[in-house]
């Protein structure tokens, strides 16, 4: 194999390596979303929240932008993180400004 037969065959298997690696990560954030609710929201409403963006008080949960959500008005998370489910007409642009869902992490509540 001379030196531009093995330059080609790298960089067919980087190709490749790219390929499997974007399919997978895209299909992750498929699965990620599969199980919100449709009445939560549809593709661009929802997004994970870092625990340290929950302060969880007495009440319920306060949100990054200081809306209150009580406990006992949460549903479960199925991948054990935080996500909040709010009406949007563009990515980033709020049409509602209370949350529709929160989900919480098993024993978050």
């Amino acid at each position: 194999m001379d030196k531009d037969q093995a330059r080609d065959a790298l960089c067919q298997i980087i190709v490749l390596l790219f390929v499997v690696a974007t399919a997978l990560l895209l299909s992750g954030i498929a699965k990620a979303h599969s199980w919100y609710p449709h009445e939560c929201c549809s593709s661009t409403d929802c997004e994970p929240l870092a625990e340290d963006q929950i302060k969880i008080t007495s009440e319920g949960y306060i949100l990054p932008n200081g809306e209150l959500v009580r406990h006992g008005s949460t549903r479960p998370s199925q991948d054990g993180q935080y996500h909040w489910c709010r009406y949007l007409i563009e990515p980033r642009q709020i049409i509602r400004k209370d949350p529709v869902c929160l989900f919480v992490p098993e024993g978050g509540a």
